[in-house]
């Protein structure tokens, strides 16, 4: 009551919109939080942030809206400074929404039609594992190391295949990432 008090009194509009945004998070209603997070920027003058472009997209996710989820995490990367941190922060909503369809399709477009690091191609790689995707994060470790041998994708064949018990494919790849970067426990 007292956060629509000071919305309707026009004071902290910012501030209120939001508060009143994670209320209905927690009340579990996904529209209503989008309503006051959207009103919440509109009140900051219009320049959204990387992080609220992100957070947005998580609201939109959540809301099971996933084509306007993946617009505003799309410009989120896009305007981010840290483009492999802002990717890493947005696998990782999709990993946690449990969202395994989703988060192939925004790979597939971003990858696509953006320049990735290696390191980006290893994150989607291993959200993809999480979500318990072993094919497709089998072919872009593949794809990876076609291009370039890299210990992490290696080493991320050797966990799919330690998941899926086979042993000689596990060693295999984890001998693979020891050659490459032999200074490292967690491989040995």
């Amino acid at each position: 009551k007292g956060l629509i008090d000071a919305v309707q009194a026009r004071e902290s509009l910012s501030t209120a919109h939001r508060i009143m945004a994670e209320i209905l998070i927690e009340d579990k209603d996904g529209a209503g939080a989008i309503v006051h997070y959207r009103r919440a920027l509109e009140f900051e003058g219009g320049d959204i942030s990387p992080q609220d472009h992100i957070h947005l997209g998580r609201l939109y996710l959540r809301n099971n809206q996933a084509k306007d989820a993946e617009i505003h995490f799309i410009q989120g990367l896009d305007s981010s400074m840290s483009v492999e941190n802002a990717f890493e922060d947005i696998s990782r909503i999709y990993r946690d929404t449990r969202r395994a369809d989703d988060y192939s399709a925004f790979y597939q477009t971003t990858s696509r039609s953006r320049v990735f690091s290696p390191k980006m191609h290893i994150i989607a790689a291993r959200c993809l594992i999480d979500l318990k995707q072993y094919d497709r994060a089998r072919r872009i470790f593949m794809d990876l190391n076609r291009e370039t041998p890299l210990a992490e994708a290696y080493y991320g064949l050797a966990r799919i295949a330690e998941i899926e018990k086979d042993w000689d494919q596990m060693e295999l790849n984890v001998q693979r990432a020891t050659v490459l970067e032999p200074s490292n426990m967690t491989y040995r």
